[in-house]
């Protein structure tokens, strides 16, 4: 069953489910509770049909080819980690995959843009940065999929980041990140609703090399390190700082397909540490720059021998609607993104 057809069966359920409700409440307002349990039950369809969803979407063709041109890009991308020389450090291959996303050598049409205009494929949220737009979540998922590709034990971690902590980060990138007004305003309302009640509102990556764990922040460019009890994590820059690791939704975005990095490891229970200081950090991070720089041809074949898996991603993916849509909302008509 294609995508598509997915959506189509999921609105059936969903408005059936309403339909019965109402028949249930017109016929039995005289017993309470057993209206309430039936009208409970009326939805169960809908409910489990979006709950196995994050499954179910992984079995479509559409999916299928998405996933092996994706898996394409990263085996390219592990590749000029480890023609560069930098696939044994975590550290500087994150500092190369912010030149990479930054500057679209990882997108469709050689541009990202941080932007709300996501489709979040289950276990491929990454996927959206080829697309060329994405949010905190996107970017993260692909680096947490990169470092797999190269041999590490990596997840994505959902934090909570208040607005203050990221605009007094120290950034080291030379590309900057773009953001739309969409995707500013939407980063806004986040962090305005997450202030006072300490929800996820921030993803970020957490990567081991056997010895060592580092936690990165791909969005904001930057390195941070964990409190003793592995919730608390505080800007190498900025020891006032705190983001607060939340693991109490992962069951639900594990069924959704939102963190796929969670359903094969459960490193983040335990996280190691690392003993990196601020300035050690910064001249790695010089360093690997200056390779970057170096190395200006080698990112522009990347790029050329990239842009049709690109372009096929993109295609694919452009059909189909974006996870709200999907899940609660199939009923509503397609609205397709501009290029």
């Amino acid at each position: 069953m294609k995508m598509r057809e997915q959506e189509y069966r999921r609105a059936a359920f969903e408005i059936g489910g309403f339909a019965l409700q109402k028949v249930i409440a017109n016929n039995m307002d005289d017993n309470p509770y057993i209206m309430s349990n039936l009208m409970a039950i009326a939805m169960l369809p809908y409910l489990i049909d979006v709950m196995r969803s994050g499954y179910t979407t992984k079995c479509t063709p559409e999916y299928i080819r998405i996933k092996e041109d994706y898996n394409c890009v990263l085996d390219n991308i592990r590749i000029l980690m480890e023609t560069l020389g930098v696939s044994d450090d975590p550290v500087k291959i994150f500092v190369v995959f912010i030149h990479l996303y930054r500057s679209g050598l990882l997108s469709h049409n050689h541009e990202f843009t941080y932007d709300m205009s996501m489709k979040d494929l289950p276990d491929m949220q990454g996927a959206d940065v080829i697309r060329g737009t994405g949010v905190c979540r996107s970017i993260s998922a692909l680096l947490t999929d990169i470092y797999k590709e190269l041999g590490y034990d990596s997840v994505v971690l959902n934090v909570n980041a208040n607005k203050e902590i990221i605009n007094n980060i120290t950034k080291n990138a030379k590309v900057g990140l773009k953001k739309s007004e969409k995707g500013k305003k939407f980063a806004k309302k986040i962090a305005k609703a997450t202030t006072k009640i300490k929800m996820p509102n921030h993803a970020i990556t957490y990567v081991e090399n056997g010895t060592e764990g580092f936690i990165l922040d791909p969005t904001n460019d930057t390195i941070l390190i964990s409190d003793s009890n592995d919730k608390i994590f505080r800007l190498l820059n900025d020891k006032n700082g705190e983001m607060i690791n939340y693991k109490l939704l992962r069951k639900i975005y594990n069924l959704l397909g939102m963190t796929g990095s969670y359903s094969d490891i459960v490193i983040a229970d335990k996280m190691m540490s690392n003993f990196m200081t601020n300035d050690e950090y910064n001249m790695i991070y010089l360093q690997t720059q200056s390779l970057i720089d170096s190395n200006e041809n080698l990112f522009d074949a990347f790029y050329s021998a990239n842009e049709e898996y690109y372009d096929d991603i993109t295609d694919e993916m452009d059909k189909q609607g974006g996870l709200i849509r999907r899940m609660f909302l199939p009923f509503l008509p397609r609205i397709k993104r501009g290029r």
